[in-house]
């Protein structure tokens, strides 16, 4: 998540996060890790944008209030199933 707050806080392209309630579904820390680092510094500002819209949905939710299975869509526009159990996928 750390790798997340960094690419958020450098970049002036997720303005689309200030607009409305949000929820962001953060990859983990070996998610960035298996992309790897060369990767992550050759991405551009857009890039990063669209990367992020991949994990956003323009809803605001607690764990809490994850009580039964729910289907999204990203702002992206990706199809995205949560479960009460933490799992996130994309369908």
């Amino acid at each position: 998540h750390k790798r997340l707050l960094i690419i958020i806080s450098g970049q002036t392209q997720v303005t689309f996060l200030v607009h409305s309630p949000f929820t962001i579904f953060a990859p983990t820390e070996a998610a960035f890790t298996k992309l790897g680092a060369a990767t992550l510094n050759s991405l551009t500002s857009n890039q990063l944008s669209a990367i992020l819209k991949y994990h956003v949905v323009q809803q605001f939710l607690l764990i809490p209030m994850i009580t039964s299975p729910m289907n999204m869509v990203t702002l992206e526009g990706q199809s995205l199933a949560v479960e009460p159990s933490m799992g996130v996928s994309y369908t």
